[in-house]
């Protein structure tokens, strides 16, 4: 998103590198193998596979597959036959049908064959559905199913659909009760992880869960911008270069952590604010008591400058340079760095979204909902598409992203290397957020999150679990 990108493109080439010298790995945390356009197989020693058949993917992508231990909590709908595997990475959006191959317990299936399948947390629909295409191989207790997006899955039975005890004298009901709890499946499936809003960083992503209002964050995570605080519930959130802000829901105040080199992660005490954004290396946000812009960090560009006299209704932080909206007018109005022209403004331009990138600006106009960008256009990350109108639109590094406002849906244009101009089909967001090389959003009505793009430090690995 930001001038840090591009060290962030060299530590991704290294590790790119790292990977490349060694296709295939197998150890206790699972097994991973890179395939190309041609398709290609992954299996671990004890039968889970993913296939992907040859044209289904574009690029070399390096493919996992993990065991994952339970954690409290249970899914409706679905009782467990088997254990549970994360298939990585997440937010690959497959041009066709892959199979999923994973073993079962016959102790917990028994006569109950015919209704196993293979159950996936779903991004679009939501958790744990059946996939399709079901097939159950009894001689090597195997049932695999179709996808078109990695995930979270097991085997297991639809809910209701209790497993016989084939031998009554052997001490167990044969149904997974082994607690004798009734449950009749003692694996618990982990919850998935519902947002209220999502950022993307340049190399890691933070999100405000749905259910405790708590920040969840993933990715890389060398200046501790990850680790997000315990124990605090957040209004909003912001992913910036190797650094996170939010704004608490207790009091309004500001709470940063990660990188803190130019003090872009010194909040100022006691200030309330009503919105808050996460840049390169320095955080801006409007008061909640004069609606003025308030800047701290990096400064070499006049990058903090906040104007002392002028209210905003929002405010971005991109790489070097920073832009809001007028309260009075609606107009954008930016500062800081100008060498492409990011902080050039259009006069006479009323805005409803506005979002600073790594090196330029776009918006989204009041008078019809098109998208209007300017600055740097490299990678044609400012040549916004004509005649659409977007709900929202998000800056990132190389690339820009906006929802539709007809539909729902993502559309991006600008630097796709890493897919993250690779918008998912079919799928509506209510928001959406471009990062350095990656982009996620939040899916309508599920909340989940989606990710796509770069996952080198696990940045579009959206959870699943807790």
């Amino acid at each position: 998103m930001h001038h840090y990108g591009s060290i962030i493109k060299m530590a991704w080439l290294a590790a790119l590198l790292l990977v490349i010298s060694c296709s295939s790995k197998d150890n206790d945390a699972g097994v991973a193998v890179s395939i190309g356009p041609k398709g290609g197989v992954v299996t671990t020693p004890n039968g889970v596979s993913l296939e992907i058949p040859s044209d289904a993917i574009d690029e070399e992508i390096t493919f996992s597959i993990r065991p994952r231990t339970t954690t409290p909590g249970t899914t409706a709908g679905v009782t467990a036959a088997g254990e549970l595997y994360e298939f990585l990475p997440h937010g690959v959006a497959f041009k066709k049908d892959v199979r999923i191959t994973l073993p079962f317990d016959a102790s917990r299936v028994a006569d109950a064959t015919d209704a196993l399948a293979v159950y996936w947390a779903d991004q679009k629909e939501g958790p744990y559905t059946a996939l399709t295409g079901t097939q159950v191989d009894s001689f090597s207790k195997r049932v695999s199913g179709f996808t078109r997006h990695l995930s979270y899955g097991l085997a297991g039975l639809p809910a209701g659909e209790h497993p016989a005890d084939t031998d009554p004298t052997d001490g167990t009901d044969n149904t997974g009760d082994t607690d004798n709890t009734g449950d009749t499946g003692d694996i618990v499936l982990p919850d998935v992880s519902t947002f209220a809003s999502l950022s993307a960083g340049n190399g890691h992503t933070c999100g405000i869960r749905a259910d405790t209002g708590r920040a969840q964050c993933w990715g890389w995570n060398d200046n501790g911008q990850a680790n997000a605080p315990a124990d605090v519930a957040f209004q909003s959130i912001s992913a910036g270069g190797f650094h996170t802000c939010g704004i608490r829901a207790d009091d309004g105040r500001a709470q940063c952590w990660g990188e803190n080199d130019e003090g872009q992660s010194n909040a100022p005490a006691d200030v309330a604010f009503q919105s808050i954004s996460a840049g390169g290396g320095h955080t801006c946000g409007i008061r909640a008591d004069t609606g003025r812009a308030q800047c701290w960090g990096g400064n070499g560009y006049g990058q903090s400058n906040a104007l002392a006299d002028v209210a905003f209704q929002s405010i971005s932080a991109g790489g070097f340079h920073t832009c809001g909206i007028r309260a009075d007018n609606g107009r954008a109005q930016c500062w800081g760095e100008n060498d492409y022209a990011q902080s050039n403004a259009p006069d006479d331009v009323a805005f409803q979204s506005l979002s600073a990138g790594e090196e330029h600006t776009c918006g989204v106009r009041a008078d019809n909902g098109r998208a209007q960008c300017w600055g740097e256009n490299y990678y044609g990350q400012s040549n916004a598409p004509e005649d659409v109108a977007f709900q929202s639109i998000s800056a990132g590094f190389g690339h820009t992203c906006g929802i539709r406002a007809d539909n729902g849906e993502a559309q991006c244009w600008g630097e796709n290397d890493e897919g993250q101009s690779n918008t998912p089909a079919d799928v509506a967001f209510e928001s959406l957020s471009a990062g350095g090389g990656h982009t996620c959003g939040i899916v309508q009505d599920t909340g989940l999150a989606r990710c796509w793009g770069s996952n080198l430090f696990g940045q579009s690995n959206a959870p699943a679990d807790i």
